[in-house]
């Protein structure tokens, strides 16, 4: 678990003004989140405190707190996954990385079909992905192969 604590990093858009030329900062990104939502004091979280959590969640293969943390902040699975990333990946490529099976086994049981599969920025699947870095052996990938529709 400690080796990836040290490895996670955020994929992020821009650097917060104060943040940069700082070291070892994590800024993961949570797209759709409103400034007025975030700046809420009631709620008691940020969008960035969520994504971390999200993503630290899933590189200790916590499902359980995966869970809590949707449900303690209202998100549902299918709205938040295209929002979030950990160290440039999506949830599923960095549980598929971070070998985090019950969490990417979660996430492949959760997520309609339709997103699983849908194409990444750069034409991939995630089953074009896992065949090109060497991920095509993992149980999460495993999974996924089996949300195939069948034609």
């Amino acid at each position: 678990m400690t080796r990836w604590l040290l490895f996670i990093a955020a994929y992020f858009v821009s650097i917060p003004s104060h943040a940069q030329g700082s070291v070892g900062h994590f800024y993961p990104d949570f797209y759709g989140t409103t400034p007025e939502q975030a700046a809420r004091p009631a709620q008691g979280f940020t969008g960035e405190n969520v994504a971390k959590d999200i993503c630290y969640s899933i590189s200790a293969d916590n499902r359980r707190e995966f869970q809590n943390i949707l449900e303690r902040n209202s998100l549902r699975i299918r709205n938040m996954y295209t929002a979030v990333k950990c160290n440039g990946y999506t949830l599923l490529q960095f549980a598929v990385i971070a070998e985090a099976t019950d969490t990417g086994l979660l996430l492949t049981r959760s997520l309609p079909a339709r997103m699983i599969f849908e194409k990444y920025e750069n034409g991939d699947s995630i089953l074009d992905w896992a065949e090109t870095t060497g991920y095509h052996n993992s149980p999460i990938i495993h999974a996924v192969r089996e949300r195939l529709p069948q034609s």
